[in-house]
Parts: C-alpha cells; sequence; structure tokens
C-alpha cells in the first residue's frame, strides 16, 4: 500500500501565487513614468548653466524646444530596454514554472499540461516593449 501526502504544497501553492501576483505588479509598473524634481543650484552664470545642461541634455537625445522666462524645455523619447525586456520574460517563465509545478503536484493533468502556461511568458517582454518607449518631457 503507498500512502502519498501533498502536505504543504496547498502553503506553497499559496505562496507561489503571492509571488505571482507580485510579479505582475512588477511587470505593469516597469512602464510606469517616474517623474522627478530637481532643483539646480550653480555659482555659475545663468548662460553658463544653461550651455552645461544643453550640452547635457543634446548628449542624451533631448532636444530644446523653449527657452522663455529662464526655463529651458526639452523633450526627448525615453527608450525601451532589450536588458529589461529579456529580463521580464525571464522572470515571467520562472514564476510561471514554479506556479505549474507546484499545480502540477497538487492537481495531475495528463501530459504535464500545467507547464503550457510557461508559454506565455514572452507576453511580459512584449507588454514592456509596447509601452515603455514614450515622449518625455524636461523643465
Amino acid at each position: 500500500l503507498e500512502v502519498t501526502t501533498k502536505g504543504g504544497y496547498d502553503t506553497q501553492l499559496l505562496l507561489i501565487f503571492l509571488l505571482a501576483v507580485g510579479l505582475f505588479f512588477f511587470i505593469r509598473a516597469s512602464v510606469k513614468d517616474r517623474t522627478e524634481q530637481h532643483t539646480l543650484i550653480s555659482t555659475n552664470k545663468p548662460e553658463v548653466l544653461a550651455r552645461q545642461i544643453t550640452t547635457y541634455m543634446k548628449s542624451r537625445a533631448y532636444r530644446l524646444v523653449n527657452a522663455d522666462d529662464g526655463i529651458l524645455t526639452y523633450q526627448g523619447v525615453v527608450a525601451q530596454s532589450e536588458f529589461l525586456a529579456v529580463l521580464l520574460s525571464v522572470l515571467a517563465l520562472t514564476g510561471l514554472g514554479s506556479f505549474a509545478l507546484v499545480l502540477n503536484i497538487l492537481i495531475p493533468v495528463p501530459g504535464n499540461l500545467w507547464f503550457a502556461m510557461t508559454l506565455l511568458s514572452p507576453i511580459a517582454g512584449k507588454f514592456y516593449w509596447e509601452r515603455a518607449s514614450r515622449p518625455e518631457e524636461v523643465k
């Protein structure tokens, strides 16, 4: 007589489910705008400082669009990161694989079909890639 127990796997399923929710929100947050505000204080003359800032911004692929009232306005495009797209896909693959492993132990199905969920992992990279590029304005 063979006795098998699945004790502890229900707890692991809960933990992996919670991790999957966290992964979902991490992937979703990867495309959010992170606006920051900085105040520059310098002993340089305003013309020198404006020239230095313009040189820096041009090196970052921003262009000067307005210079009224002593406020410089630059526009550019935030580009996607290939590394981050691949990283998000790998994280999704790992998370879905872990979820499938526990489901396969708790609810066995013929052919280990739970692991087919891992085929969805490239969607994370595609989601990031399609939404990460956006115009940005710096004043």
